[in-house]
């Protein structure tokens, strides 16, 4: 028996996986499969320091009206065991864009070219871009308490603005589109239009069905929000939190969810 030896080099990438097809007794399909890692670009964010606005998580309080309502649904359960607990944490405030992040890489020959979110991007490379963001402001991955806080926040926000408590829980852990109806309601009205972007700390973004990285609470993997992870029931892009094993795998369609401490 003959055997041919033969090499491939790719200019950019790495193979993942190599599949020989059948054709004829003396022909062969050779299928490459290739993927390119955020690792071997010179990969960044791009930081708008003006997109970040203040999320109030300090003057939450178990003693808030929005949080003195009875759940309905196993998702508004669940939200309010999480939020209490933030509550109790004492979690304190911070900023946070609502607007997507822009990713760009640098070319060898120092031009720059836009990249779109949906490359496969790790919670190792997103954990060290987030504090590489703005380090004068101590950027960073938000922490699952800072990010229930940031729920609880839009609750009590969209209550502010004259909706019904039912209506704003609702609308967060069980209906996306009504809440996206909320919010184009609520920054049509003059208060947010006039110049006032800043004030509008959320917004669809948050809610569009794309997985956030939070940081790690331990050395056993990180928590991610957005995943359906293994047809979890009741799911939801918003609400849904869950714990991954893995630091090292790269995700598609994810987005770090990067936070600027309040400076005192």
């Amino acid at each position: 028996m003959d055997t041919t030896e033969f090499d491939i080099k790719l200019t950019e990438g790495r193979i993942v996986n190599v599949i020989a097809k059948r054709i004829s007794d003396n022909e062969w399909k050779l299928i490459i499969e290739t993927e390119i890692s955020a690792f071997m670009h010179k990969r960044r964010l791009n930081f708008v320091e003006d997109t970040f606005a203040l999320v109030e998580a300090s003057t939450l309080s178990l003693d808030d009206e929005f949080m003195q309502y009875e759940p309905a649904t196993p998702n508004q359960k669940e939200l309010k065991r999480a939020i209490e607990i933030a509550i109790r944490n004492g979690v304190q405030d911070f900023f946070h864009s609502p607007e997507e992040f822009l990713l760009y890489d640098e070319n060898e020959d120092g031009s720059i070219c836009e990249v779109p979110i949906k490359c496969a991007l790790s919670y190792k490379w997103w954990d060290k871009e987030a504090k590489n963001l703005c380090p004068k402001r101590g950027s960073r991955l938000g922490t699952p308490n800072e990010y229930y806080a940031f729920i609880g926040a839009i609750i009590k926000d969209i209550v502010a603005h004259g909706f019904s408590i039912s209506k704003a829980w609702h609308a967060v852990c069980d209906d996306l589109n009504e809440l996206k109806y909320l919010w184009e309601h609520m920054v049509s009205n003059q208060e947010y239009s006039q110049g006032a972007r800043k004030k509008i700390f959320w917004g669809p973004f948050d809610f569009a069905k794309n997985n956030k990285i939070l940081a790690k609470e331990d050395d056993e993997g990180f928590w991610m929000t957005g995943v359906n992870y293994q047809g979890i029931k009741n799911f939801n892009p918003l609400t849904s939190v869950v714990h991954i094993g893995c630091k090292e795998g790269e995700y598609f369609n994810t987005t770090g969810w990067v936070v600027l401490p309040k400076q005192i």
